[in-house]
């Protein structure tokens, strides 16, 4: 075991009512006629300093080892959102070391905090930076540590790195957390309802693909995000083909390849 803030306290405590209990015993014995007046506050120090490096040395000494460690062996894990959630989450990922997460950093929209420190990890950059920040730092996983994500940047996020490695987790909503603080066993994988910001909509499958089966169906503004997501989902239902439309030639061309490449079989 090793020493606490709690355990600070206890000693500094039980250190001064020794120290009380002691000076007023010298006090009515021999009124300090045979003593210097600073050696009940110099005993007091001494045995406060000795106390406290006992206690924690293998606090700094274990800490010291397991940053080292986490950093040879972890998987490099970047959190989204330095605030009080993301802060609890990094000590929770430095209390369980045998899970070999390794923080190279935060990312937060707060400028203010760029540049500051939580718990030796840096805050690196805004948000919208974390492409680059994760090619930069080798990140393997993500951690979204915050109420209210971004889905459309989150989305993108995980869109740019689906054919890699790169895992994404999420925490619960701020709400869920209400009562409790974040725990590495909440920890989950990224959902729609995430990247949308309210519940997920039920289809009835059935349905839409007896209506859209066979059919030639016209997607307009099909290379911007929307519609060339709509054009993935229509690819699924198996139309008799899709007729791409818009201006922009270099994402009309992008996704006409990657239907043809992905859906040859349905369309």
């Amino acid at each position: 075991m090793y020493a606490s803030i709690h355990d600070l306290v206890e000693i500094i405590k039980v250190t001064l009512l020794s120290s009380l209990i002691s000076t007023t015993a010298l006090l009515f014995y021999n009124r300090f006629e045979q003593l210097s007046r600073m050696v009940p506050v110099l005993d007091t120090l001494l045995l406060l300093s000795f106390l406290c490096i006992r206690s924690f040395s293998w606090r700094v000494f274990r800490d010291q080892y397991i940053l080292k460690k986490s950093k040879e062996e972890g998987l490099p894990t970047l959190i989204l959102g330095a605030g009080k959630v993301g802060a609890t989450l990094l000590s929770e990922i430095r209390r369980h070391n045998e899970l070999k997460l390794n923080p190279v950093g935060f990312l937060d929209d707060n400028v203010q905090k760029i540049g500051a420190h939580i718990q030796g990890i840096p805050i690196l950059a805004k948000i919208d930076q974390a492409e680059q920040i994760i090619n930069r730092f080798g990140v393997k996983q993500v951690i979204i540590a915050m109420s209210s994500p971004d889905g459309k940047l989150i989305s993108r996020l995980i869109r740019s790195f689906e054919h890699t490695d790169v895992k994404f987790k999420i925490l619960p909503s701020l709400g869920s957390l209400f009562f409790d603080s974040p725990k590495l066993n909440q920890l989950r994988e990224v959902q729609v309802e995430d990247l949308l910001g309210r519940p997920v909509v039920d289809l009835e499958i059935e349905s839409i693909r007896s209506y859209l089966k066979g059919k030639s169906i016209l997607v307009s503004g099909a290379g911007g995000s929307i519609g060339s997501e709509l054009c993935r989902q229509v690819a699924v239902f198996e139309p008799s083909r899709i007729l791409l439309l818009d201006s922009a030639e270099t994402p009309l061309y992008e996704i006409e390849y990657e239907l043809g490449k992905n859906y040859r079989d349905k369309i």
